[in-house]
């Protein structure tokens, strides 16, 4: 009885990790199922160095699998040296889709193909392998805070957006957060990844904040208050997130996730600051030309530091 309790709680832990990685968007209101198979990482992961690289997608949508991706971060777990780094991706990275009108947004590929053209568009871009997608929508992961008892941020700095998109995705309602410590519920935390009109770098203070909040879902996750929310948390989970992770592989995930300490997860953004996209407008569209040999050559290098003995990966995202 006490190793099915056991077993139920890593799968939980794990699936609270990528969500929390997912912040703000969309997915499926059903079981969780593959649209390809996938091997199973196995045991022997844990006894050789190996970096498994999972995407993890939030869709603009509430209740459906409908729309673009609205945050986009690769997360890579070093299973063997229990590292992890978490990489945002900006939604309006440029790419060129096949069949579509030039240009277009890498946010748009899950739109047109769902999570698997997504996942091998970006493998394409980045050139690295990313098996595995897990996706959420705006109410599954609203809700997945709350049962979880909320989060706690440190707001860097006061938030006054005065447009917003309301629920009904047409008009707007005012987001006001004032800077310091808070506990937000799910709906604030939800919005406070979402927001970027009230931020000096737009989107890209916006991947700083979602990072904040996966970082403080994980916390959550690991207080003993959370055992007793388990049966409500796997309820959550089972219908708001669409992935191709079989659950022998989030069992071995939530065991490594388990035991990363916070100094073992780095942070990365693909952002202006980095020097690897440029801003521009094609044809009245903005979007960020990327520096793919730059981009790639970053990223290597970040998964690479995963498997050193003392890796210092930058902490380049910024509020």
């Amino acid at each position: 009885m006490k190793r099915r309790r056991t077993a139920r709680w890593l799968k939980v832990l794990s699936l609270c990790l990528l969500t929390g990685m997912l912040v703000g968007c969309a997915t499926v209101a059903s079981v969780p199922k593959s649209d390809q198979a996938v091997d199973p990482i196995d045991e022997r992961a844990e006894k050789s160095p190996q970096v498994v690289n999972i995407l993890l997608l939030g869709v603009d949508s509430w209740d459906t699998l409908s729309g673009r991706s609205d945050a986009i971060v690769i997360l890579s777990i070093d299973v063997d040296h229990k590292r992890v780094l978490v990489t945002s991706v900006p939604r309006d990275l440029r790419v060129s889709l096949d069949g579509l009108p030039q240009p277009q947004r890498i946010n748009a590929a899950y739109a047109y193909g769902g999570a698997n053209l997504a996942r091998t568009k970006l493998e394409d871009v980045l050139d690295v392998e990313i098996p595995y997608y897990a996706v959420v929508n705006f109410s599954g992961f609203a809700r997945i805070v709350d049962t979880l008892g909320g989060v706690t941020i440190n707001v860097p700095n006061d938030i006054n957006d005065m447009q917003f998109p309301a629920a009904d995705g047409i008009n707007y309602e005012p987001f006001v957060l004032k800077a310091g410590v808070q506990h937000l519920d799910g709906e604030t935390a939800l919005k406070y990844a979402r927001t970027r009109k009230s931020s000096p770098n737009g989107d890209f203070g916006r991947m700083y904040r979602q990072q904040q909040v996966m970082h403080a879902l994980k916390a959550q996750a690991l207080t003993p208050r959370t055992l007793p929310r388990i049966p409500a948390l796997y309820n959550d989970f089972r219908h708001a997130v669409n992935t191709n992770i079989s659950l022998q592989t989030l069992v071995l995930l939530a065991r490594v996730a388990g035991s990363v300490e916070a100094e073992s997860i780095s942070s990365y953004a693909i952002d202006e600051a980095s020097g690897l996209v440029t801003a521009h407008y094609v044809d009245g569209v903005f979007v960020l030309e990327p520096d793919l040999v730059g981009i790639r050559a970053a990223l290597h290098e970040r998964i690479g530091l995963l498997s050193e003995e003392a890796p210092q990966v930058a902490q380049t995202a910024s509020p």
